[in-house]
């Protein structure tokens, strides 16, 4: 069920919902549909958790070298230095080993 899906990818948090909701329209894995009585709804045009899985394995392809520079190179920059982001490095050093953004 797509609200099952949406809610395990953003634990229902309002602006993770919406980012996401509006990357899945952009492309085009979800689309509106018009009912008889008018209503609209959302529906996947794709099986949304094996396309989840599919971009996932495509960030798993950064060669372990690349994986290793941007760990370093997060690991020596101050946090808040508008390179990296704010917060916790670890955290930083991963969402940017596994391709999420800092």
């Amino acid at each position: 069920m797509l609200a099952d899906f949406l809610f395990g990818q953003t634990g229902g948090q309002p602006l993770y919902l919406l980012e996401t909701l509006k990357l899945l329209r952009e492309r085009e894995l979800l689309v509106p549909r018009r009912g008889t009585e008018g209503t609209w709804w959302l529906e996947p045009t794709v099986d949304l958790a094996a396309a989840v899985a599919q971009e996932r394995s495509r960030r798993e392809l950064l060669p372990p070298s690349v994986r290793a520079l941007i760990q370093a190179h997060t690991a020596l920059a101050p946090a808040g230095d508008g390179q990296c982001g704010a917060g916790d490095p670890g955290e930083r050093q991963a969402s940017l080993a596994d391709g999420r953004a800092g």
